[in-house]
């Protein structure tokens, strides 16, 4: 899946000023790199990490994208770097219920919500999920 080497070489790239999750403040680092190069990484990320397609508006998927890659690598800051979760833990109970998200209202409504929040609607999105059996 990943390497916890190749996780921290991407955090270390990443701004490492940003307010906290919960903090009501956006961690999302709006300024410095052009938006289109945000949402190249934010998709490059998503795709290596097996993650859904957002859907929504046209204004939500790019802001929901950029949200959902920005969300869980503070998660992973967060929960393991901090030891409150090991890596496999982070990543059956974070990437794995994150891939299950298919709607950018999901990122953007969580854009400002605690890791304990967070965590609590990975495990039960509601109808923010993916329908994956055919009911029929």
């Amino acid at each position: 899946m990943h390497s916890g080497a190749n996780y921290w070489l991407l955090l270390q790239a990443m701004q490492r000023h940003r307010p906290p999750l919960g903090s009501g403040q956006s961690p999302f680092p709006r300024k410095g790199r052009p938006r289109a190069a945000r949402l190249r990484t934010a998709l490059d990320d998503a795709q290596r990490m097996n993650m859904p397609p957002l859907q929504g508006s046209e204004e939500q998927i790019p802001y929901g994208t950029e949200l959902r890659y920005d969300a869980l690598r503070l998660l992973y800051e967060e929960l393991v770097q901090s030891e409150r979760m090991t890596e496999d833990e982070c990543d059956e109970k974070v990437t794995t219920l994150a891939r299950r998200i298919n709607r950018a209202k999901f990122w953007i409504e969580h854009q400002e919500s605690s890791v304990d929040d967070i965590l609590r609607d990975l495990a039960d999105p509601g109808d923010q999920n993916i329908g994956t059996e055919n009911p029929f």
